[in-house]
């Protein structure tokens, strides 16, 4: 399923009336899919969480970036990791420590913010959402890529539930809880996406990553440091239920102006979102309304 709202074109179309290349600005497949509704040089973006595959790139338009590590901390943080070249982590101009991104990079200030598999290592999701609406100019959007739980190490966990996205914010989280952190750990699996689109099942033969001590370990861990997991699971249609619920309690306040449904022998989705203008605004009623009516309702499997 691909879902745009109508009353706003692409941007790269919008280059192709100024002149500009409309092919997507040349950029990979999968880079279109995530900017699609972005105009990478009307504006300063921020992408959070690039490491080595950053979706905004200089060659596109001005960007800065953030990552919970800086440039040297995420090198030593993957230096024996074979998946990674650290000789090609972006130059991180924002450290996000404890303190919400609003104080780290300032209100207001970009045009549009990225984050491809990072929201659900958001230990408070509504919180993150918040703080990014905050830092965005009025109408910018937040263009999000999102794994899949189908399709991904995170296959045999629990959809992750409004309760908890609830209970994370009122206590302000900052950092991955134990219970998160122990639900990752125990829980994830050494997963083949491609065995998964060809028989659901197949997840019933996938060994866990991680024994229940080594759950237990992490967990330890994260009550006086930050543990890197998966604090949310989705599926397409999980996600934007909890979005619904959220949005109906006044507590998710971006229009869904893209939705991009994973594709067979892939992982993820991509969601594009449109903060407020300053007319948006006047109305909250209003804008609420328009917030619910434009979250998509995907087919649930």
């Amino acid at each position: 399923m691909t879902f745009v709202r109508s009353w706003l074109g692409p941007p790269f179309r919008r280059r192709a009336k100024r002149g500009l290349p409309a092919d997507g600005w040349g950029a990979p497949p999968r880079t279109q899919r995530a900017l699609r509704w972005v105009d990478p040089v009307a504006g300063l973006g921020l992408e959070i969480g690039a490491l080595t595959t950053p979706l905004l790139t200089l060659a596109l338009g001005p960007v800065e970036y953030a990552d919970h590590l800086s440039t040297a901390g995420l090198r030593e943080k993957y230096r024996d990791d074979p998946n990674v070249d650290i000789d090609a982590i972006v130059e991180v101009h924002h450290v996000i420590d404890d303190r919400p991104l609003p104080e780290v990079t300032g209100t207001n200030r970009f045009h549009h913010v990225a984050a491809s598999h990072v929201i659900e290592h958001a230990p408070n999701l509504i919180g993150w959402l918040e703080d990014i609406r905050s830092v965005l100019r009025p109408g910018g959007v937040l263009a999000l890529v999102v794994p899949d739980k189908r399709y991904t190490f995170d296959v045999t966990r629990r959809v992750s539930t409004v309760e908890a996205m609830i209970d994370a914010h009122l206590r302000d989280v900052r950092r991955p809880t134990p219970q998160q952190a122990f639900d990752h750990y125990a829980n994830v699996v050494h997963a083949d996406t491609a065995a998964l689109w060809h028989d659901g099942k197949a997840a019933r033969s996938f060994r866990r990553m991680h024994d229940d001590a080594h759950a237990l370990f992490a967990s330890r861990q994260a009550l006086d440091a930050y543990v890197d997991c998966h604090c949310w699971v989705f599926t397409p249609a999980s996600f934007f239920d909890s979005l619904r619920r959220l949005a109906a309690l006044g507590l998710f306040r971006f229009e869904v102006i893209g939705f991009d449904d994973t594709r067979f022998g892939e992982l993820e989705f991509f969601v594009s979102l449109r903060a407020p203008t300053g007319n948006d605004a006047a109305d909250e009623g209003k804008w609420l309304a328009r917030v619910e009516a434009s979250i998509p309702r995907p087919s649930a499997v």
